[in-house]
């Protein structure tokens, strides 16, 4: 995404969490249909699965009139693909700088990828 920083090599972080798995997300703190995946920052593998799902949005993004992240989080929901394998990345690693960084755990020390979002949008 655009918005995002990357403040440290995350790659190393990234390829140890990805075994057994077919993507990591980070969160988005929210309850609705925009959560609980933010798609400032996916990371896949290459497995069968994953490549379906990535076919899947591309084909729905076509026709889409919602956000991306509402699109991610309806198909992940959805029955077809209940059996990809995904992780939420610690919140303090991939942060997604909403309100407050030190109240939802910003460090400089530990931070890799910073991610500016708002649900106010021009």
């Amino acid at each position: 995404d655009v918005d995002s920083v990357f403040l440290g090599n995350p790659f190393p972080f990234l390829e140890k969490s990805i075994k057994r798995r077919d993507m990591l997300v980070m969160y988005s703190p929210r309850q609705d249909q925009l959560g609980p995946i933010n798609s400032g920052f996916i990371y896949f593998s290459p497995t069968k699965k994953s490549k379906i799902l990535l076919r899947s949005y591309e084909n729905v993004c076509l026709i889409k009139r919602q956000s991306d992240q509402q699109l991610w989080n309806h198909l992940l929901r959805h029955y077809m693909f209940q059996q990809i394998e995904y992780r939420i990345l610690p919140r303090n690693m991939f942060f997604i700088l909403w309100e407050s960084a030190t109240k939802y755990g910003y460090s400089t020390n530990v931070t890799l990828v910073l991610h500016s979002a708002s649900d106010k949008k021009s």
